[in-house]
């Protein structure tokens, strides 16, 4: 009887294992290539493909409005954004994305794969003039009154740092052409 009674539990945590680890073909889905028809063996357009597909999708979830306000965390359980907003580091960072998007796809298009250029880079290039015009957002000073003393400071401490400086840059730039 005990023997039994050993032998069905056995089996049982074996049905289970199998029927949990069986392939579940919705799991097994692909990411998409944007729309885009790449050819399997191409590895560097997958790659390039993905990167767009991620891109658009941290946009999607990131971003909202014109403005490009970029909400510093999203649930993807909820689907909701926080309203505490991205620092600059992370604001800058999505523009170093697309521009190494935008740079892998003249990359392909230079060797004959016009694929991705042709259906994102008119897009991307309207994505990263957005991200700039709106990257003003950084560019200011706010006066902290401390215990200790009261100071002029930027958005992120000191004037020296590289990300405010290329910021500034940008702003006068396109303030001035």
């Amino acid at each position: 009887m005990n023997r039994m009674k050993n032998l069905f539990t056995l089996l049982t945590l074996l049905l289970w294992t199998l029927v949990a680890c069986s392939n579940d073909s919705a799991a097994d889905e692909k990411p998409g290539s944007g729309g885009t028809d790449i050819p399997v063996g191409n590895l560097p357009m997958q790659n390039v493909a993905r990167a767009i597909e991620l891109i658009d999708n941290a946009v999607e979830c990131y971003f909202t409005g014109t403005g490009m306000a970029m909400s510093r965390y999203y649930n993807p359980y909820t689907g909701n954004r926080s309203s505490e907003l991205g620092s600059v580091w992370m604001y800058t960072s999505s523009i170093e994305a697309v521009n190494a998007a935008m740079k892998a796809m003249k990359t392909g298009q230079a060797k004959g794969e016009t694929a991705l250029y042709d259906s994102h880079f008119n897009r991307y290039k309207e994505l990263l003039t957005q991200l700039y015009d709106n990257l003003e957002y950084y560019a200011g000073t706010f006066t902290l009154t401390s215990y200790t003393q009261t100071k002029q400071w930027t958005v992120y401490g000191n004037y020296w740092n590289p990300i405010i400086s290329l910021v500034s840059n940008v702003i006068w730039k396109r303030r001035n052409t």
